[in-house]
């Protein structure tokens, strides 16, 4: 996994099935401005050793690499969004194409523990990490406590609520995980599309909220009538405060409507669109 290059994992951390491991720094993290942590879990993957068919065996092993990769990636999703600090599962381009690594995935009877030498380079010396105490609602910065990547000492607690939410429940919060990782992976390089991401995060919060779809103009129901802006509203209305203050909701309807003009207008081509570092730019080139 990839952390900021100041935002180094604290120590090794035990949260259930997962293990976080810091990694020492080397010239390749200077190189790429980054700091790097394990995580090691156990999960039920398909034969790849009393096979004798080579095509089947190679198929099994990267079924088995996209399923480990999967549970890591939703694992990481989560720890960014509980932390609110930046990080990824490490990954190396390739010309066009990207892929994530590395990676190693083992029977447990044929695992080697050396391997986390010399494919990750743990940090042997790493001592247990320290949680820190956060109060709930966070709406601060973990990251100003401490120069390290700390966790939350809640955080064990809320990963295994979360996982035994409901499969439903599970992959609507999931998702909006998904997207704030997304929107602060790429804030700094493209900052319209982490715009539009994190939006869709709430939108994924909101998506069962009742919506009564009457039209107004209409003066009745109408079925194309989702109101969208009015569940984007309310979910800081249900988790801030109620009614909410007029700067802040001034605020927040500019950034949805920041957010629709970039995918209603521009990907649709109704407007001229210089990159993903604008939003949409007018006919007499004022940017919108």
């Amino acid at each position: 996994m990839d952390t900021n290059f100041f935002g180094r994992l604290d120590g090794v951390y035990h949260i259930g099935e997962y293990t976080l491991i810091p990694c020492v720094i080397r010239p390749t993290n200077q190189q790429r401005g980054c700091s790097n942590f394990v995580l090691q879990f156990h999960f039920n993957g398909l034969d790849e050793k009393d096979i004798q068919d080579e095509s089947e065996k190679t198929r099994n092993f990267f079924t088995n690499l996209e399923t480990g990769t999967q549970i890591a990636r939703t694992f990481i999703s989560w720890l960014v969004t509980c932390t609110r600090s930046w990080a990824r599962l490490s990954c190396e381009s390739n010309g066009v194409s990207m892929r994530q690594g590395p990676s190693h995935h083992a029977l447990l009877e044929d695992y080697n523990e050396r391997k986390l030498d010399t494919i990750f380079h743990i940090d042997r010396s790493a001592k247990a990490g320290e949680f820190i105490s956060v109060e709930r609602p966070n709406l601060g910065d973990i990251r100003n406590v401490s120069a390290t990547l700390k966790l939350p000492s809640d955080f064990s607690a809320l990963t295994q609520k979360l996982f035994s939410l409901s499969e439903r429940e599970k992959n609507k919060f999931l998702n909006a995980c998904f997207a704030y990782q997304f929107a602060l992976e790429n804030w700094i390089a493209h900052p319209t599309v982490s715009i539009v991401a994190l939006v869709s995060s709430v939108e994924s919060m909101m998506a069962d909220e009742y919506s009564s779809g009457f039209c107004d103009v209409a003066q009745k129901k109408c079925s194309l009538k989702k109101d969208i802006t009015k569940k984007f509203r309310k979910f800081f209305e249900n988790n801030l405060q109620y009614p909410l203050p007029k700067e802040l909701r001034s605020f927040l309807n500019n950034v949805y409507s920041k957010r629709s003009g970039y995918v209603h207008k521009s990907l649709l081509g109704e407007q001229e669109i210089r990159g993903i570092f604008h939003f949409y730019h007018e006919e007499d080139g004022k940017k919108g």
